[in-house]
């Protein structure tokens, strides 16, 4: 059996001071994380080499990019990234891979994977039932990017729960659709590129409220998007005082600034469509 898969080797350019360990890491669907994690750096980059600066007040804070503090390679480091998920396309086996630059930092390396064929049957390719769970948590995005393209003309059922102990409620036909996709992207994507996703009519099925259900609904709770704002502020203002985020200024993802921003952006989606 033959597969292969996208390896990325970083090794010193003078062998002399390599120090003769290899530190091999298989990531996580195209990403790395442990490079980024030792390196107090970010994920998916290979490009930039932008030290870390943590002063020790909250000011003047610069993230790590790419080699960030170079605590592996400072010290003689081989380096080895490997793909391993055969619904991840190989970056490496085109003709002409895209350079690594400022704007790709990072091939989202994978791995081709051999097809199970059934000789008896002249080598078609086996298949089978597949089942997929998915928990919905936007009210316009498509639903369930597959992991695995489905064969044309095969039966498929939606089945949706309220909650995970509810009973299954089988969703008619004709409320929804399975979009076949193009399989350039790995599973899971629920985009064109992915290997396909499922379109609900969700106009036909709108969520309601069980009696009995002692949880309040977001106009119960806040009344109005600026009270919802208000309700997010204080509670960060309140979260500054006792030292759980950093004060303004460091413009990270702790900075008070990226809440406070998140709660305006989150008003303007349609799940708060009902508050005035």
């Amino acid at each position: 059996m033959n597969y292969s898969f996208d390896v990325v080797i970083l090794t010193p350019t003078d062998p002399a001071k390599a120090n003769g360990r290899l530190l091999c890491e298989v990531v996580s669907r195209g990403r790395t994380i442990a490079l980024a994690a030792l390196q107090d750096s970010n994920t998916m980059d290979i490009y930039n080499a932008v030290r870390p600066i943590m002063p020790t007040e909250a000011k003047h804070v610069v993230r790590g990019k790419g080699a960030g503090n170079a605590f592996l390679l400072n010290q003689g480091y081989t380096i080895v990234l490997s793909g391993w998920q055969g619904d991840r396309p190989e970056q490496f086996r085109t003709d002409k891979p895209a350079a690594i630059s400022d704007k790709n930092t990072w091939p989202v390396i994978g791995m081709t994977l051999p097809v199970a064929r059934d000789v008896g049957n002249g080598n078609a390719p086996i298949t089978g039932t597949v089942q997929d769970e998915f928990i919905a948590d936007s009210p316009k995005a498509n639903l369930l990017g597959t992991y695995c393209k489905r064969v044309p003309g095969t039966s498929a059922a939606l089945i949706i729960r309220k909650t995970p102990t509810s009973s299954p409620i089988m969703v008619a036909e004709t409320l929804w659709k399975y979009v076949p996709g193009l399989g350039t992207a790995e599973g899971g994507n629920a985009g064109a590129n992915g290997f396909g996703y499922v379109e609900i009519d969700r106009a036909a099925l709108p969520a309601t409220r069980k009696t009995g259900d002692p949880r309040k609904s977001v106009q119960e709770l806040y009344g109005s998007k600026a009270a919802y704002v208000d309700a997010v502020n204080r509670t960060v203002d309140q979260l500054v005082v006792e030292g759980f985020i950093l004060k303004s200024g460091t413009g990270g993802v702790d900075d008070p600034a990226e809440y406070r921003n998140r709660a305006q952006m989150q008003v303007k989606q349609s799940g708060f469509q009902q508050l005035p």
